[in-house]
């Protein structure tokens, strides 16, 4: 999905600064491509042991550590820097 990409990249343009913007986009890349491959892999090996149930049990729970993290983060922070 195209959309959440570009939200994406734009949140992360509001968050970062000047001097650290190709730093922190190419992280966001290396992550992205990490978790391309390991997302898919570490759900088919819990449908294989398991089933489809699991499998979408394991997604909402390893959500959760990334929801409690952006819930901590200040949108409004690049406004205050200017």
């Amino acid at each position: 999905h195209t959309y959440r990409y570009i939200y994406s990249r734009v949140l992360l343009a509001r968050l970062t600064t000047k001097s650290n913007t190709a730093q922190h986009f190419g992280f966001m890349a290396g992550v992205s491509r990490v978790s391309g491959i390991v997302g898919p892999l570490l759900y088919g090996w819990i449908v294989w042991l398991s089933s489809a149930r699991a499998g979408l049990c394991a997604l909402a729970i390893m959500s959760l550590p990334g929801i409690g993290l952006m819930a901590g983060v200040d949108f409004e922070v690049h406004k205050h820097i200017q």
